[in-house]
């Protein structure tokens, strides 16, 4: 019984379906994570290496996921495709865009926020504190903030910060 529910989530988290096949939910995951992830190298020796590097670096600053984490990246060391980044400047003409995130998000530091922000010309950024991640970083203020602009379409001031 056990495994089956084992199976059954590691096939629901890949997108494995009922007929063997996989829908296209982790490639694409992978391949958003390999662009904006760290940069490894051109050639896969290169990058293996830098995987190896890194995966020791990070187990040693937290050594019970460090390294899981870390490794989260193979599939980007070992990819034969080119990683490009995107050409800049990125939504030079869009409208404002919405970027919201916690000043302690264990999965995407403020630091990342702040250089997407800044990579997409007509963002505006929103910070809350804490360490929630994604909508859970969501509090009364940021929710209220982002309800405004979807809704009503008023663009909070950039650098607004929810407490």
């Amino acid at each position: 019984m056990c495994w089956q529910t084992t199976s059954g989530a590691a096939d629901a988290y890949t997108g494995r379906r009922s007929d063997g096949t996989f829908s296209s939910v982790t490639a694409a995951y992978y391949a958003s994570q390999c662009l904006d992830g760290p940069t490894l190298g051109r050639k896969s020796s290169e990058r293996i290496k830098a995987l190896w590097e890194m995966e020791a670096r990070t187990a040693q600053a937290a050594p019970r996921l460090g390294a899981s984490n870390a490794g989260s990246y193979a599939p980007c060391a070992t990819t034969l495709a080119p990683v490009r980044p995107a050409p800049l400047p990125v939504g030079k003409d869009a409208p404002p865009i919405l970027v919201v995130n916690s000043t302690g998000d264990p999965a995407t530091p403020l630091a990342s926020a702040q250089a997407l922000a800044r990579e997409l010309r007509s963002a505006v950024l929103v910070t809350t504190s804490g360490e929630a991640h994604g909508l859970l970083s969501l509090n009364a203020c940021s929710l209220e903030l982002a309800m405004r602009y979807l809704v009503d379409l008023q663009v909070p001031q950039d650098g607004t910060a929810c407490p």
